[in-house]
């Protein structure tokens, strides 16, 4: 291929596509040497089919499967209680502020 009268961007784009091809040529080697029981397939293909949102479409790489979720243990929920009633507060002042109320004619005021 004479390179002298391409653009750098081409010869970029060569490039790129000549190491994508390679990479592809590695992960399909590797995909192949593994040796899996048909249960192990089936449930790599389950899990790629989740991942890939319920659709089969494309290639797939058996080998960058994620590994299982873990189980979650479940959640406690708070249990609401009822508020409890406010006490009623005394009608007199000063048994309010734990005195006693002193009268003297026609005023008052709290003792001790």
């Amino acid at each position: 291929m004479n390179l002298q009268y391409r653009s750098p961007h081409t010869v970029q784009l060569l490039i790129i596509m000549l190491l994508c091809m390679a990479l592809l040529l590695t992960v399909t080697v590797k995909a192949f040497a593994i040796d899996l029981t048909p249960e192990e397939k089936t449930e790599i293909l389950k899990q790629a089919y989740r991942i890939n949102g319920d659709r089969m479409n494309g290639l797939l790489d058996l080998t960058l499967v994620p590994p299982p979720e873990p189980e979650l243990p479940p959640v406690k929920t708070a249990v609401m209680l009822p508020k409890p009633k406010p006490k009623p507060a005394p009608r007199d002042v000063c048994q309010r502020h734990k005195m006693h109320k002193v009268v003297t004619g026609k005023s008052w005021r709290c003792r001790k």
